[in-house]
C-alpha cells in the first residue's frame, strides 16, 4: 500500500488528512507539511480508533479480533500496521528496544526504579519475545479514551515536542497547526525523565516533577510523594496535586517541582498545599525534596557514564533534560 492510497481509503472513512504528507526528519519517520505556509491538519473520528485489548499477532502479523469493527476499519488499521507500522520497522524496532532495557546492568536497573516513574514497572526490563514487543509497541502509542487504551491509525506517526500544543480532541484524535517544518504534538503532561522512561527517547520539557520519595517532617509527621501526575484537582485556576492523610503521613499525588514557564509557581504550591496540612518550614521542606532530586539525577548520571550503548547515552541526555527542568523554579508568588 502507497501513502496515497492509505489517505485515500482513511478520508473515506471520515478522517481527515489536509497538507500532510509522510517524511524522516530528525525524530526519525513523522508527519510533514506539504506546505509550510498552509494549516495542517490530521484527523481521525472515533470510528476508526482500535482498542487495544483487540489486537493480537498472527504469527508476526497484527491483526484485529472481530469484536463488531466495520470491516473497512479492520482493513485499513492492518494495512497501515503492515505497510507503515509494526510490519514497516516497527516489530524489529520494538524487539531491539525491548532487548536494550533488559541488558542494562543491575546498578542501573535499581537506580531507576528508585525514581518511581515506571508506567510499566513490571514488564520494562523483562528479556525481549514476540509478545513483549507487540505490548511495548502499543504502549508507546496507545491513547486513554473512556476509560479504555485505543490505537488511532495515523495520529501516532506524529512526533513528540513539549514545547508544543498537544492533541486536539472532541469525537476523535488530531493534530491542527501551521508547522514552520515538521508536524509535531506534545504526547503528555509528563517530565523529561519518564518521557525517556516510557517512550524510549529523550527530549526536552517544560516541566519537572519529584521522583517518588518519603521524607520525615519537621516534628513528627512524614510526606510522601508519589508520580500519579494525572491525579489532580483545580485552585486558584491551578491544576494542583492532590493531598491526603493516613495516620502520620501527608500524601501528595505529585510534586511539581520546576515550570519553565511560570517559575515562581512550584514553591507557591507547594507552601499552600503543605500549609494547610500543618507542615511547618516549607520553603526548608520543598528546598530538601528539590536538592534530593538533583542529587538522584546526579548520581544517575555518573552512573550511566560507566556503560555504552544507544540506550545509555538516551538515558544520560534525558537526565540532563531532568535536571535542566528542576533548574526553573525561583521564587514563590502569592497564591
Amino acid at each position: 500500500m502507497r501513502w496515497e492510497e492509505l489517505l485515500a481509503a482513511f478520508r473515506s472513512l471520515g478522517g481527515i488528512a489536509d497538507n500532510v504528507r509522510l517524511g524522516d526528519g530528525p525524530f526519525g519517520r513523522g508527519i510533514f507539511p506539504i506546505d509550510a505556509n498552509a494549516p495542517a491538519r490530521l484527523w481521525a473520528p472515533d470510528a476508526l480508533h482500535v482498542r487495544v485489548a483487540d489486537i493480537e499477532l498472527q504469527g508476526r502479523h497484527m491483526s484485529v479480533k472481530d469484536a463488531g469493527y466495520d470491516p473497512r476499519v479492520r482493513s485499513l488499521f492492518e494495512a497501515y500496521e503492515a505497510h507503515f507500522g509494526w510490519g514497516a520497522g516497527g516489530y524489529e524496532e520494538s524487539y531491539a528496544k525491548q532487548a536494550a532495557w533488559h541488558a542494562l546492568p543491575a546498578g542501573v536497573v535499581a537506580a531507576i526504579r528508585e525514581t518511581g516513574a515506571l508506567a510499566r514497572p513490571a514488564q520494562r526490563f523483562l528479556p525481549p519475545d514476540d509478545a513483549l514487543a507487540l505490548s511495548e509497541y502499543l504502549a508507546s502509542r496507545r491513547f486513554l479514551r473512556d476509560g479504555e487504551f485505543y490505537i488511532v491509525p495515523l495520529i501516532d506517526l506524529v512526533n513528540h515536542s513539549g514545547g508544543v500544543p498537544g492533541y486536539v480532541v472532541g469525537g476523535g484524535y488530531g493534530v491542527a497547526g501551521t508547522f514552520r517544518d515538521e508536524v509535531l504534538v506534545c504526547y503528555s503532561p509528563n517530565d523529561a525523565w519518564s518521557i525517556a522512561l516510557n517512550y524510549g527517547f529523550a527530549a526536552p520539557a517544560t516541566i519537572a516533577y519529584s521522583v517518588g520519595a518519603t521524607i520525615t517532617l519537621p516534628g513528627s509527621m512524614r510526606l510522601s510523594i508519589a508520580r500519579e501526575i494525572l491525579e489532580q484537582t483545580v485552585e486558584h485556576n491551578l491544576r494542583v496535586p492532590t493531598v491526603s492523610t493516613s495516620g502520620d503521613q501527608i500524601l501528595l499525588s505529585h510534586l511539581v517541582l520546576g515550570i519553565e514557564s511560570a517559575k515562581d509557581l512550584p514553591r507557591a504550591i507547594f507552601r499552600t498545599l503543605t500549609g494547610r496540612a500543618g507542615v511547618s518550614q516549607s520553603d526548608y521542606v520543598f528546598d530538601a525534596i528539590a536538592q534530593y532530586n538533583r542529587l538522584q539525577f546526579i548520581a544517575l548520571l555518573r552512573l550511566l557514564r560507566r556503560y555504552d550503548g544507544a540506550l545509555a547515552r538516551t538515558l544520560e541526555d534525558a537526565v540532563i533534560n531532568q535536571l535542566e527542568a528542576l533548574c526553573a523554579c525561583i521564587g514563590a508568588k502569592t497564591l
